[in-house]
């Protein structure tokens, strides 16, 4: 067996929960609720014209895939697929990009695409509009579309570390090395944070002593303000004072 195997069929991998699809070619209505099957291998079976490619096409959209106003159903305005994730804590490259984005919320993910009959498209997650790209990076962590060609993957440099940890067996070291890496990212940003904050205080620091250094050099006495009101009309005193 492959050692990437147990990996890919671990009950614990991010799963697809919920897929609704509106108004997509031949689809008018279609709901799949997959929480109920826990673990274990979802198949989709059907003859020729079945709808079953649409399907796969909805997931592929939601990827950030290109999309066409000629898939939207005839005689509607828009089509619309949304998919519910599930997300473990221990997925840390989803959650962090979800994180870095302000996307996160709860254990649940939440992509949604729409495609208007004037050709526009919209994606969304967690009720918030992202861009295609922000979609594909994310969603390249909860779904892999397994096709024509897909032995191709070993030749995209993104997978290569994924291979060799997975072969070598150390994902959870892989796993407690991201987890020190982000701790120390965080704690360099707050250290950076302090020391910015501390030069901003040696510089009003020095604008203060400037500030007391001129009003030294005016000798200010008690009730000068007053014998300067007595001799500057009111309304220019007033004006003076405000510059």
């Amino acid at each position: 067996m492959s050692p990437l195997l147990p990996r890919l069929f671990d009950n614990k991998i991010t799963m697809l929960q919920e897929l609704r699809v509106q108004n997509l070619a031949l689809i008018d209505t279609l709901h799949l609720d997959l929480s109920i099957q826990k673990t274990g291998l979802i198949v989709l079976t059907g003859e020729t014209g079945a709808g079953k490619s649409i399907i796969l096409q909805a997931i592929n959209l939601l990827t950030g895939g290109r999309g066409t106003s000629s898939w939207v159903r005839n005689d509607c305005d828009q089509a619309n697929i949304e998919a519910v994730f599930a997300i473990r804590p221990d997925h840390v490259e989803v959650n962090t990009l979800l994180a870095e984005h302000s996307l996160q919320d709860g254990a649940t993910c939440i992509v949604r695409r729409v495609l208007t009959r004037e050709g526009r498209s919209k994606v969304y997650v967690n009720d918030q509009s992202v861009t295609t790209r922000l979609a594909g990076e994310l969603t390249a962590g909860l779904i892999n579309i397994a096709s024509q060609h897909d032995h191709q993957q070993l030749l995209n440099s993104r997978n290569h570390l994924d291979y060799l940890d997975s072969y070598g067996e150390f994902w959870g070291v892989r796993q407690q090395f991201t987890k020190l890496f982000r701790r120390w990212q965080q704690a360099s940003s707050e250290l950076r944070q302090l020391q910015e904050k501390e030069q901003d205080k040696e510089q009003q620091r020095d604008f203060l002593r400037f500030q007391l250094e001129e009003i030294r050099k005016c000798q200010p006495v008690p009730g000068r303000e007053t014998e300067l009101f007595a001799v500057v009309p009111n309304r220019q005193y007033q004006r003076l004072h405000a510059r």
